[in-house]
């Protein structure tokens, strides 16, 4: 008969190690949300289009734009940005009406606060580091906030957790069907070589890069990278997670056991486990199945 063995243990420098599915979210399918009144702006309509005034009947936004996009937890007070639709294409304008980006997009990405630490409105931004993503033609790029081409739409995904795109001043970019990472510039920093990229935290916070390191994916096996490109943890892991800046050690699976390595690839707990997980501060635990 197989028993279950949880052994706990004290080790400030090792976090967490919980084997959860990682599925990042890339620009892809993104659907509008509807749309809500407020007290101070309101949403207006004329002639089947749509605008922006206060109470006091003040047009903010002419009514010329097919949509203007919300989010279901802010008032239209509080967007310091509006993303509008005209003629079937997407932009950004002010909240003074001051037209920050054409609508010539498919699609304009909403980081997405609603789920993230935020406590007070608005929930949806749409320029991170001064820098939107928008789509044309399937394609994904990034444009800042002077409306100039920081990245052409020319990437399958841009990376993203809702709420981060650049991670220690990189951006994972997809094309080809492989990722790769450029800077704050939009220029190329590592190629594009990898599989997937982006992994869980052992407490469940999603990276790219974090502290000094990269969880990515090739041929097949997962491995870590630095900021310029060069291996630090070898492709033989059939799962890992990522590190976050205070962590030395992070959890990896092979031959469907799991255990602890550094971040030069060096074991500091053997890979015997069938789980090891984070329970509190300082506290962990290992399961091994054993007999008798």
């Amino acid at each position: 008969m197989q028993k279950f063995t949880i052994i706990f243990f004290l080790l400030s420098l090792i976090c967490y190690v919980v084997p959860i599915s990682c599925k990042h979210k890339t620009l892809q399918n993104q659907k509008q949300e509807p749309l809500y009144e407020s007290y101070e702006r309101k949403l207006i309509h004329e002639n089947n289009k749509s605008g922006i005034a206060d109470t006091a009947g003040a047009i903010i936004i002419p009514c010329i734009y097919d949509s203007i996009a919300s989010d279901l937890y802010s008032s239209y007070s509080y967007f310091p940005y509006y993303k509008v639709k005209q003629n079937g294409k997407w932009g950004i304008v002010s909240n003074d009406n001051m037209e920050i980006i054409p609508c010539l997009y498919d699609n304009i990405y909403d980081f997405d606060y609603s789920t993230a630490w935020r406590q007070e409105p608005p929930y949806i931004e749409y320029f991170v580091d001064d820098i939107a993503l928008v789509e044309r033609h399937g394609k994904w790029g990034m444009r800042n906030k002077d409306n100039v081409a920081v990245l052409p739409c020319e990437y399958e995904a841009i990376f993203t957790d809702n709420v981060n795109l650049f991670y220690e001043g990189l951006a994972a970019v997809k094309k080809d069907n492989l990722w790769g990472f450029v800077n704050k510039k939009g220029e190329p920093v590592i190629s594009f070589s990898y599989e997937s990229v982006g992994k869980k935290t052992l407490r469940g916070f999603m990276y790219t890069f974090s502290g000094g390191l990269a969880v990515v994916k090739k041929n097949g096996k997962w491995g870590a990278i630095d900021k310029h490109g060069e291996e630090k943890v070898p492709f033989i892991y059939d799962d890992m997670y990522s590190w976050n800046d205070k962590e030395l050690f992070t959890g990896v699976k092979k031959d469907d056991k799991w255990g602890y390595i550094d971040k030069s690839g060096n074991s500091a707990i053997p890979l015997v486990y069938e789980q090891v997980k984070w329970l509190e501060k300082n506290m962990y635990a290992v399961k091994k199945t054993g007999n008798g």
